[in-house]
């Protein structure tokens, strides 16, 4: 027996009914051949589920093809270095997430605490301190090896302070790396002698 099965825009069964025949009417109705109406509805259910499981395994192929292309996920056009997504696409996914979180569809942005606000300061400034330590070598004020040398040991003593593990694999390694550097520049008093002697 064939069953005419209408369906609601939310997918939910608005008719069953039992015809002599199958005809295409479109998306909403649907004929299934069952025994009866109720194993007509569990069989269009489970052909739209997985219907809607194959069809979401190929988005997420297409997707993951894309993005290992270095294309937007969505539309395929080449994306913003870092994200996955081209600089339209980003620009609508911002718009509508704005968009649903006026509605209250999704929560709000939490306001910064203070310590997360001061560890964020605190990470700007590292990056500023470097930036001018890099930009001092490009102009030159830092002159000759011995000059960059002292910007490179203090920058990496700063990271040896902030190191919260145990520091002796670390020291040796910078004890190391510096002694190499020495090796480039004259053979006066090392650096590598000041260290240790520090310890």
């Amino acid at each position: 027996m064939w069953y005419r099965i209408e369906l609601n825009k939310d997918r939910s069964v608005r008719s069953c009914v039992e015809v002599s025949g199958s005809v295409n009417e479109g998306s909403s109705v649907h004929y299934v051949e069952a025994d009866s109406k109720e194993s007509a509805i569990a069989i269009l259910a489970a052909s739209y589920k997985r219907r809607l499981e194959l069809a979401a395994a190929a988005s997420e192929r297409l997707r993951s093809k894309r993005r290992s292309a270095g294309l937007c996920r969505d539309c395929g056009a080449p994306a913003v270095p870092g994200t996955p997504h081209c600089k339209d696409c980003r620009a609508k996914s911002t718009e509508g997430a704005r968009n649903r979180r006026k509605r209250g569809a999704i929560a709000p942005r939490q306001p910064l605490t203070e310590q997360l606000a001061a560890d964020k300061m605190q990470a700007v400034r590292e990056r500023n301190k470097q930036a001018q330590a890099a930009r001092r070598v490009a102009k030159g004020s830092v002159t000759g090896a011995r000059g960059l040398l002292a910007v490179r040991i203090r920058l990496l003593r700063e990271a040896l302070a902030t190191f919260d593990r145990d520091p002796t694999a670390f020291r040796g390694w910078l004890v190391a790396k510096i002694a190499e550097c020495q090796e480039k520049i004259d053979g006066k008093k090392s650096i590598v002698e000041h260290l240790q002697a520090a310890e």
